[in-house]
């Protein structure tokens, strides 16, 4: 990301100066590009903007669970963060009028929320999403607030909510990988495909990630807090976010 310095922090000429996520709202798209660009400040230039794209996502993803609204899975928010990179870049290389009317635009742009729902209707009566992708009852007028005008706050978190969400993207993401495997299995001995098989392979990682990074950000919760209080999120791991599938 291209930056101007402005005293010790640095500035991008459409989003503004770099800064942390949010505590207490679903960030926006200038957020997002903000805490890309403190990422990039704060570890070694030889870094990989892949790497930085991970960790940006990961902790946008983890404010969107602690608000109990299910999200895109981590390979699609990553490439929505590499597609902003990308047309950030493409703006700051044109001259004159052009580049200031495409700035004007972006920085508009940049005040909507990065919207990573898994769900993108806009009626939720009227959703066909799987189960595991609806946006709860209770967070629809959150949600609805935060796509047009962004005035309301998270002041609390659910943990049990957050707990349950967090194990029903783990067991997508396990259904996602059991099938694209038995997909690429073209040659040798037929694979069936039965419901007993996958839930039995997808069942095992609520157990077996008990003890993972993501479980330890909930771990370190307040105990007496009852209902949804966003706390950051960016030493979340990816390792909570999927696992390798075994044979």
């Amino acid at each position: 990301m291209m930056a101007a310095k402005t005293g010790s922090k640095a500035s991008c000429p459409v989003y503004g100066a770099m800064c942390d996520l949010p505590d207490n709202q679903l960030p926006s798209t200038a957020h997002v590009i903000h805490f890309y660009a403190k990422r990039q400040s704060e570890l070694p230039k030889t870094t990989l903007s892949s790497k930085i794209i991970t960790d940006v996502a990961i902790s946008a993803m983890g404010i969107w669970i602690k608000a109990g609204i299910p999200t895109d899975t981590l390979q699609r928010n990553e490439q929505k963060i590499e597609t902003l990179q990308c047309e950030l870049r493409n703006v700051l290389k044109k001259k004159g009028e052009q580049k200031k009317n495409s700035i004007e635009h972006l920085s508009a742009e940049g005040k909507k929320l990065f919207d990573i729902a898994a769900c993108h209707c806009e009626q939720f009566d009227f959703c066909t999403y799987p189960k595991d992708r609806k946006v709860p009852p209770a967070e629809r007028t959150f949600l609805e607030d935060q796509r047009p005008n962004r005035k309301m706050v998270i002041r609390t978190i659910d943990k049990q909510a957050s707990e349950a969400l967090r194990k029903k993207r783990i067991r997508t993401e396990k259904r996602e990988q059991y099938y694209s495997k038995v997909a690429k299995l073209d040659e040798g001995p037929s694979t069936s495909l039965n419901h007993s098989s996958i839930e039995k392979y997808i069942g095992d990682s609520d157990s077996s990630n008990s003890d993972s990074a993501s479980e330890d950000i909930y771990e370190n919760e307040e105990s007496a807090i009852t209902a949804k209080n966003l706390m950051p999120l960016s030493t979340l791991s990816s390792a909570g976010c999927s696992r390798m599938l075994q044979h």
